[in-house]
């Protein structure tokens, strides 16, 4: 590598479009001097693998600074990457462009078996990760080193309750910041025996998730509310022919829970006994904020209870004033944590504008409480 590509590098995120786990997470941490991610100071981003053909345009047109993709899917032409490493994997047609891409197996086999990790600032890049762009032109979210591992090592182990002998399962993409944060950065940092899926919860049955909880022995299972409804959906039949006595704690993360859903996870999943472990937090956050601790915090149907560690959270008005308890109104964040986000690739007036105008002082989230 030249210098002038290692420079590239440091300032460009290199794109990982990848529906295969494992690939995705050696991809993130690569230590390949022609990749240059995250063990030899480059940085990535990382779309949730559904932001691919469909939202291509307005999704990839975002990225402004660009470095090379890692892909297994045909990606427009409109991207002009330096580099296109492609994973084998359906053999169907790539839209290959020759001198521009290149194989992944070829390209790794070239590569030395280690790669000395390259010691950085605590406040060099670690990952961009967009938002979906829903509500308009998606925002790169970029996420630094030392504040945002400290983030998710801490909430992992403390939020999860992390035993040595546990097997851990978050059933999130990779691509998604929980997936970024609670299957790759916090489990590794912990050490954690962690598993990983690629699927989907009804195929080839509506017990799937049960069926991988029973065969591996799954100790801590991490899930959206949405999983979650269409499980519930399909009955408790698919739950009680599957032994779950391995399970000792339960998580939701995503969208809030509504309370008829938080109950059939406790009652019929955790036979009652288990916590639920009903998580708030963002893209933006990088990590946990509101949280219940198991055996700790009491828990209620629907809520995710109390702020993490340190995290300053706060329900004010519209003009920043705080409401007393049992009120409601917009939720704020009062002081920094350490996985907060740095800003906006790129964009640093939509940073201010989006996060720190409405309530000056404040971190606004964009939330009611």
């Amino acid at each position: 590598v030249t210098p002038e590509e290692e420079a590239v590098a440091r300032k460009a995120p290199s794109t990982l479009q990848l529906p295969v786990p494992a690939a995705q997470v050696r991809s993130m941490l690569s230590g390949k001097q022609d990749v240059w991610l995250a063990s030899c100071s480059g940085f990535h981003n990382s779309p949730f693998a559904a932001d691919g053909e469909p939202c291509a345009e307005p999704f990839w047109g975002c990225l402004e600074c660009r470095n090379a993709v890692i892909t297994a899917r045909k990606l427009p032409s409109i991207i002009a990457f330096l580099d296109f490493i492609v994973v084998r994997r359906t053999e169907n047609e790539t839209g290959w462009v020759e001198g521009r891409d290149v194989w992944y197996d070829e390209l790794v086999a070239q590569q030395p078996a280690q790669c000395e990790p390259e010691i950085v600032d605590a406040e060099h890049p670690l990952y961009i990760l967009y938002t979906s762009g829903s509500t308009g032109k998606p925002k790169g979210i970029l996420h630094t080193t030392g504040g945002y591992l400290t983030g998710v090592a801490a909430t992992h182990r403390w939020v999860f309750d992390l035993k040595d002998d546990d097997v851990y399962w978050c059933a999130a993409d990779v691509g998604w910041v929980t997936g970024h944060s609670y299957i790759v950065y916090g489990p590794l940092l912990n050490g954690a025996t962690a598993l990983m899926f690629e699927g989907v919860p009804n195929y080839p049955d509506h017990d799937r998730f049960w069926a991988v909880c029973e065969k591996h022995k799954v100790n801590i299972f991490y899930t959206a509310p949405t999983a979650i409804r269409a499980l519930m959906r399909e009955g408790e039949s698919h739950v009680v022919k599957h032994d779950l006595s391995a399970l000792r704690l339960l998580g939701s993360v995503g969208e809030p829970i509504n309370p008829e859903a938080w109950r059939w996870y406790h009652d019929t999943v955790g036979k009652g006994e288990l916590p639920v472990i009903d998580t708030w937090w963002q893209t933006e956050t990088g990590g946990h904020m509101l949280t219940p601790l198991p055996g700790v915090t009491p828990t209620k149907p629907g809520s995710c209870t109390l702020p993490f560690f340190g995290v300053d959270a706060v329900i004010v008005d519209d003009e920043g004033n705080e409401q007393p308890k049992g009120s409601g109104g917009l939720l704020a964040i009062r002081k920094p944590w350490p996985s907060m986000l740095r800003g906006i690739f790129g964009d640093r007036d939509r940073f201010i504008e989006t996060y720190w105008s409405k309530l000056p002082g404040m971190y606004f989230p964009g939330d009611g409480a």
